[in-house]
């Protein structure tokens, strides 16, 4: 059985997918977020990537984006952190 097939079943997850985020962690060293909205910004520190439903946060040393496609981010370097910040944080900004 496949991943999402496992996943839905395990969570007991219904309907289509579509719209919504999802991050893959690979160890500490790589992540794939898929569903995103594009990257708020960007340093060997910390990255930001906008979601559907606010904000996603990778914090950790030489990160870097290694490929953007219209659905996914791949990400590598040392992540020590993966926070979603409170609505307050995000300047009481709401998804679209």
């Amino acid at each position: 059985m496949a991943y999402s097939e496992d996943r839905r079943k395990i969570f007991r997850e219904e309907g289509e997918l579509v719209g919504r985020s999802e991050i893959a962690l690979f160890g500490r060293s790589q992540a794939v977020i898929s569903g995103h909205k594009g990257v708020s910004s960007l340093d060997e520190g910390e990255i930001v990537v906008r979601l559907a439903t606010g904000t996603v946060r990778l914090l950790g040393t030489g990160l870097n984006v290694q490929r953007v496609s219209p659905s996914e981010i791949y990400v590598e370097g040392r992540i020590s952190r993966v926070e979603y910040p409170p609505e307050e944080e995000r300047g009481g900004m709401t998804s679209r």
